[in-house]
């Protein structure tokens, strides 16, 4: 009966020992996707609200500038 105990829980060190070695390549993959996926979208949203910011900013600075100059002529 001993050697049938031993075997088994070879048995069962190696299907464990693979189901862990087969589930974590894909595992780790994934992480790998999703952080990259998540860092383009974060660095494509604030490319975006800066830009949108920069234009703004640069409206208001053009109709002050326009305003200095109109003060100025008069």
């Amino acid at each position: 009966m001993g050697r049938i105990d031993k075997k088994r829980g070879n048995i069962q060190k190696k299907v464990i020992a693979s189901m862990l070695f087969v589930g974590t390549i894909p595992g780790i993959l994934v992480v790998a996707l999703t952080y990259l996926s998540g860092t383009n979208a974060l660095k494509n949203s604030i490319g975006t609200n800066f830009q949108e910011i920069a234009k703004e900013t640069a409206g208001k600075i053009a109709i002050l500038m326009d305003k200095e100059v109109q003060e100025a002529q008069k």
